[in-house]
């Protein structure tokens, strides 16, 4: 599997690729407060990979016994079958848990396929279940516990290959999340206090606000970003976003996350500000909170506000923005700068080129990549998989 970035795509299929991403990043943080949205999200991951089913699995890394499974396209017999029995007698089990987390694993870097044709997983197993293809990643691996989450393919469908694989290791960062989200606020006590000691422990920004945009809780990365005006700030208790168009945007996302019968709020789409002195922007998520756990607000209906600054490590390679929007290598230096976080002037200066220049190459590169604007490049490009390591 290559290392960066996707195999060579058409233009259409890395489209239809973006708009698949793009539903289950909207439908894997609603699923992180509404447990009957997890299938509607398993179900979209599935979609993106075009496989057939998936298990999402947490599990007693000492017992070998599964905590918890949720199974999409599969069948409730094959999710019984598999875990009374043969969780415990997969082979495929002892080389999967050798890998690292967060990379992406078929059947062939986990059995020799001869050896797996003839095990009696598959002759009892996958094989009557038409389940022999997969594709798998660990999202946790630790002393105790694991979490997983394995797609499924049948004969017919054909083995993974390695544009899913790719595609996978886009959204897991997304599935880690959510799922995390879902995990301690589940654990954690109905009260205020509770909910606010467990965002803090959440290596994101969380924000809760109300419709308006008034900030009702905050976590301790929030409320640092908030101190340092790293893109947002705080006007009158209200969460706001240093640059004016950010802020009508992500204004209008608040209500619509709580008003879905509003046109034209696209609160799904990630938003991307900008942080001066910083060397990234910071990518907000909005999504509504369900009622019973907005009650612990005196019952006023909520939204969850994620910051991830994190994205900005993510700068993706030069090669990789070549080979995967064919462009040239000065649009692609440019292009990377902007993602980045400097602005049009600053990056023109780091390349000692002038504006005009980098304004030329910007609107080729908005023509290659399928952008309208710069923060719309800077989303495409972070939800991508250019953002691929």
């Amino acid at each position: 599997m290559p290392r960066r970035g996707m195999p060579h795509v058409t233009t259409l299929e890395r489209t239809h690729a973006e708009a698949r991403l793009l539903v289950f990043i909207d439908r894997i943080y609603s699923a992180a407060t509404d447990d009957q949205a997890w299938k509607p999200a398993l179900g979209a991951l599935v979609d993106l990979v075009e496989g057939c089913g998936a298990f999402m699995m947490v599990s007693d890394t000492n017992s070998k016994r599964i905590q918890r499974c949720d199974e999409v396209g599969c069948g409730p017999k094959a999710l019984m079958a598999y875990q009374s029995h043969w969780f415990s007698e997969d082979i495929r089990m002892p080389r999967a848990f050798l890998l690292p987390t967060m990379k992406p694993m078929s059947e062939s870097d986990l059995v020799e396929p001869r050896r797996l044709r003839n095990s009696a997983i598959y002759q009892e197993f996958l094989a009557p279940s038409d389940l022999p293809h997969i594709l798998a990643l660990w999202l946790d691996k630790g002393p105790n516990r694991a979490a997983s989450v394995s797609l499924q393919r049948t004969r017919c469908h054909g083995p993974f290959t390695a544009r899913h694989g790719e595609l996978l290791r886009l959204a897991a960062p997304h599935l880690k999340r959510a799922l995390e989200i879902k995990d301690r606020l589940t654990s954690s006590s109905a009260t205020g206090t509770g909910l606010l000691a467990t965002m803090d422990a959440l290596p994101f920004a969380v924000f809760i606000v109300d419709e308006h945009g008034k900030i009702l809780e905050a976590s301790r990365s929030a409320r640092r970003h908030l101190e340092k005006r790293h893109g947002v700030f705080s006007s009158a208790g209200q969460l706001r976003c240093l640059e004016s168009r950010c802020d009508r945007q992500l204004q209008r996302y608040i209500r619509g996350a709580l008003h879905p019968g509003l046109s034209n709020s696209d609160w799904g789409n990630p938003l991307s500000v900008m942080r001066p002195g910083q060397p990234g922007p910071l990518v907000l998520s909005v999504m509504p909170l369900e009622q019973e756990d907005a009650c612990v607000f005196a019952g006023r209906p909520a939204a969850l506000v994620l910051g991830f600054a994190d994205w900005d490590a993510s700068t993706p390679a030069h090669d990789t923005l070549e080979r995967l929007y064919r462009l040239t290598p000065a649009e692609s230096a440019l292009t990377a700068m902007l993602v980045r976080g400097l602005s049009l002037s600053e990056a023109a200066g780091e390349l000692v080129i002038a504006v005009s220049t980098a304004r030329t190459q910007v609107k080729s590169v908005f023509g290659k990549v399928g952008a309208r604007s710069q923060a719309d490049l800077i989303r495409k490009i972070l939800t991508g998989p250019a953002a691929l390591r």
